[in-house]
């Protein structure tokens, strides 16, 4: 989703301010989480990845952000991805 695929290397900028539609690393609940960032009046929302999922409230005016990592600033694709080796 939004141009990163499985096995992508991410560039994430932590100086950058999160706006409205950029891809976010989010630390949530003992994970990361990777996911694009919204602005639904006052509230910031993570996006859900699949149908049916709820979006996740995030509090940016918190003082550390609420687990706020970085925005995901480039993503490198594998050209040549490797293959499994049948033995």
């Amino acid at each position: 989703q939004h141009g990163i695929q499985d096995g992508d290397l991410m560039v994430i900028d932590r100086s950058v301010e999160p706006r409205s539609g950029h891809v976010v690393v989010v630390a949530h609940q003992g994970s990361f989480l990777l996911r694009p960032l919204r602005r639904q009046g006052e509230q910031w929302l993570l996006e859900p990845l699949r149908p049916g999922e709820a979006a996740i409230p995030l509090d940016l005016e918190s003082v550390d952000r609420s687990g706020l990592f970085g925005v995901v600033v480039h993503a490198v694709h594998h050209l040549h991805k490797p293959r499994l080796r049948r033995i």
